[in-house]
C-alpha cells in the first residue's frame, strides 16, 4: 500500500461527516464546506446546497499537492456570514481524507480514492442533528426546520445520487 492513501466521506447535512472523520489518525482532513466560495461570488437566491456553491478547482489542487507530500492554504469558511475569512495551513499526512456533502463529485478525487464512504442516515435523524446543531449556535429552531426542507429537497437531487461510487455504506 503506497501512502499517502486519500480517503472521502460523504452524506447529507447532519449525517455525522466530520465526528465520523475524527476517529481517523494521522490524518489531514479537508472539510468540502472550507471550499464554498462564499456569497459575494453568488446570486440570490443563495444556495450552499449545490455543486456551483463550490470551488472544486482548489479543492482538487489542495489535494494533489497534499497527495505529493506538499502543505497547503486553504480557506476558510464561516457559516454565519457565509463567506470566506481567511486561511489555514493544513500539513501532509498518512491520510487525506475530504468530507462533505458534494466529497464524491469531482471524478478526479473519486478515481484518486483508496476508500469511499457514504454515511447513510435517514433524513428524520439528520433533521433532528441539524436542529440540536443549530440551535446550540443560536439559530432558531423554526428557521432551521423551514431551511431543513430546502435542504432535504437538495440532498435527493445531488447528494443521494453519489452514494452509487460509495465502497462503503455506513447506515443508521
Amino acid at each position: 500500500m503506497k501512502f499517502p492513501l486519500l480517503i472521502l466521506i460523504c452524506g447529507g447535512s447532519g449525517s455525522g461527516k466530520s465526528y465520523f472523520a475524527q476517529y481517523f489518525q494521522n490524518a489531514a482532513v479537508l472539510s468540502t464546506d472550507d471550499f464554498y466560495v462564499g456569497k459575494s461570488k453568488m446570486t440570490p437566491p443563495y444556495n450552499f446546497d449545490v455543486p456551483e456553491a463550490f470551488d472544486f478547482d482548489a479543492l482538487e489542487l489542495a489535494v494533489q499537492d497534499l497527495l505529493a507530500g506538499k502543505s497547503v492554504e486553504i480557506p476558510v469558511f464561516e457559516p454565519a456570514v457565509s463567506e470566506r475569512v481567511g486561511k489555514k495551513r493544513v500539513e501532509p499526512a498518512k491520510y487525506i481524507l475530504v468530507e462533505g456533502i458534494f466529497a464524491f463529485h469531482s471524478a478526479l478525487l473519486r478515481d484518486q480514492a483508496a476508500l469511499k464512504f457514504f454515511l447513510d442516515v435517514p433524513a428524520s435523524e439528520r433533521i433532528r442533528r441539524r436542529i440540536e446543531r443549530d440551535t446550540c449556535k443560536g439559530r432558531d429552531c423554526a428557521a432551521t426546520l423551514q431551511y431543513s426542507i430546502a435542504v432535504e429537497a437538495e440532498h435527493q437531487r445531488w447528494v443521494e445520487p453519489q452514494k452509487q461510487w460509495a465502497d462503503v455504506i455506513v447506515s443508521g
